[in-house]
């Protein structure tokens, strides 16, 4: 019997209400696999998720791993766009299911769509163009009308600034009282009373004053304020009466957490003539908004300790971590009396300020220093005797596998090179 793996994909979470849901795909393959006589062995899913790229969705990475481990036959699925959205990323996941994995494809609502016959392949890339043509005209459509509102003033961009809110009905930004307020004493802490950014984001932390998160009522906020936030404040236009937004290019991102895909801005402009400006209530004239940023630039420029000419003493740089708290390691040097120079690692919550632990409400780190020169040197030691002995480690490493693990591995390297040959051809 041809056992089966269905596939689906949901990318946002209207697409329920017009019947195209991962349950109602489920259904419709659970239907077909039974009309066919083929055993459904799983049903893949990524729901919330783009088909612009294979690479991040967990499910489709499942079933192509289990694919690879021989538990089906053939894959199925709905609609040609629940693969992909555009024409490269379909030709890979062809090339991938019937070249490499020696699988069958087979599209319920494009019957022509299947791996058999000689003018699949052909098939196969006009649909394809047409799903990534129809996926760029909505795209374009989308973006004119929001970029013609966003012009007009009309609708909102992003979220409002820290000390605005958006007024739905007037279709404008209005002032928040409260966190007006706090703006201005942020301005008076930093240009009056010479503040630094961490000093101010304790105090505000010390009065229990909402972060600009817990302000947005968002589930997970952050409970104290850090001098991040209180930069950015300080270096936005809009707080002077107006501000240009759609300045940047977006990328993709995708949370580590949750695995949801997300779009951010990046740092590439666009074209000045995409650029957005939008009005606010004025909180603080241009010649006193021109002050902060200067002063900002002046402390931004400000030297920082360096170890110039001594980097070669700090072997294990970059990758030391705490033995009390798992944090990175700081190096530092002391000149001694005797005219000679003291290496030593610190762990950075050791060695910072007592208002960088305020900050993130932390205690100081109980790990002492550490003698650079000594670590460095057993360092040394142990990969000079990796190098020479090489067998007493992989025998060893050899000891902690079982051959199951080792058959695996084995066939997984097969596998890659075996790719990587026909990629050379």
């Amino acid at each position: 019997m041809t056992v089966a793996a269905g596939y689906g994909r949901v990318s946002t979470g209207s697409q329920a209400k017009t019947g195209t849901s991962a349950k109602d795909q489920e259904n419709r393959i659970k239907e077909k696999c039974k009309e066919q006589g083929w055993k459904l062995h799983k049903f893949y899913s990524d729901e919330g998720i783009s088909g612009k790229t294979m690479k991040n969705r967990p499910g489709i990475q499942a079933l192509i791993q289990d694919a690879r481990d021989g538990k089906f036959d053939i894959v199925v699925f709905t609609k040609l766009d629940r693969i992909a959205r555009n024409l490269r990323e379909l030709l890979n996941v062809w090339e991938l299911i019937q070249t490499e994995l020696k699988l069958d494809l087979y599209c319920i609502d494009e019957s022509l769509v299947q791996t058999k016959g000689k003018f699949a392949k052909i098939i196969l890339a006009l649909l394809g163009s047409f799903a990534e043509f129809e996926r760029e005209i909505i795209k374009e459509r989308t973006e004119g009308g929001r970029k013609i509102k966003w012009k007009q003033g009309s609708a909102l961009i992003g979220q409002p600034p820290y000390g605005y809110k958006w007024n739905k009905d007037k279709k404008a930004y209005e002032e928040e009282p409260s966190q007006v307020h706090i703006y201005k004493r942020i301005v008076s802490l930093y240009l009056d009373q010479n503040y630094t950014l961490l000093g101010i984001a304790n105090q505000l932390s010390r009065e229990g004053v909402p972060t600009p998160s817990e302000s947005r009522g968002l589930k997970r906020h952050s409970k104290r304020w850090n001098k991040q936030e209180v930069r950015k404040i300080l270096r936005n236009p809009a707080y002077t009466g107006k501000a240009d937004h759609n300045r940047f290019c977006y990328e993709d991102g995708r949370s580590k957490e949750t695995g949801q895909e997300y779009k951010f801005a990046g740092k590439k402009l666009k074209p000045k003539e995409e650029w957005v400006q939008v009005r606010f209530p004025r909180l603080i004239d241009e010649e006193r908004w021109n002050l902060i940023q200067h002063k900002i630039e002046v402390n931004k420029g400000k030297p920082k300790k360096r170890h110039k000419g001594q980097e070669n003493h700090f072997l294990a740089d970059s990758f030391l971590r705490c033995g009390e708290c798992d944090s990175k390691m700081r190096k530092k040097f002391k000149p001694e009396p005797n005219g000679k120079n003291r290496y030593y690692y610190l762990c950075y919550w050791k060695s910072t300020t007592s208002g960088e632990l305020e900050a993130v409400g932390r205690e100081r780190c109980d790990l002492e220093t550490v003698d650079a020169e000594r670590i460095d040197r057993r360092i040394f030691y142990k990969v000079a005797e990796f190098i020479s002995h090489p067998a007493q480690f992989a025998e060893q490493w050899l000891k902690d596998l079982n051959k199951e693990e080792i058959e695996q591995r084995i066939e997984r390297l097969s596998q890659l090179e075996k790719r990587a040959e026909s990629q050379t051809r």
